[in-house]
């Protein structure tokens, strides 16, 4: 992990206000979701239309070895570390997606990581869920 593990585990969460001031004045961000309590799948939900759903792509994105541990150690499923942890997500940004490209070149040209890590879809009726995990 590469530091103690009560220091990873006090870790505050990280606050992006600068960063998207410059996204949302300059592109077409459609919804913010800061993912902290709650997790990634709560998170994100609240932020797109209610007959829409989202599919998430687990392996899209570098997940950070805490994750890994808290998951092995607690003996927790993938769909509980989603609904309750960001596991290295910590902003989502809901954008059209021809604009996708530009809010990644901006993202990563001011030193942040930068992910597609899903899409918004259509909600089937009667759908359990409106998120998908694959």
């Amino acid at each position: 992990m590469g530091k103690a593990l009560g220091e990873e585990l006090i870790t505050p969460t990280r606050i992006y206000s600068e960063t998207i001031q410059h996204l949302v004045r300059d592109l077409p961000i459609q919804g913010l979701a800061h993912i902290t309590g709650g997790g990634i799948m709560d998170n994100i939900i609240r932020v797109i239309p209610q007959a829409c759903g989202i599919s998430i792509h687990r392996d899209s994105w570098e997940r950070p070895p805490i994750f890994a541990f808290l998951q092995a150690a607690g003996n927790v499923e993938e769909k509980e570390m989603m609904r309750t942890f960001n596991n290295g997500i910590g902003l989502v940004a809901v954008v059209p997606e021809e604009n996708t490209q530009d809010v990644l070149n901006r993202l990563t040209g001011s030193g942040e990581k930068a992910w597609v890590i899903g899409e918004v879809t259509k909600t089937r009726k009667n759908a359990r869920s409106r998120v998908q995990l694959t």
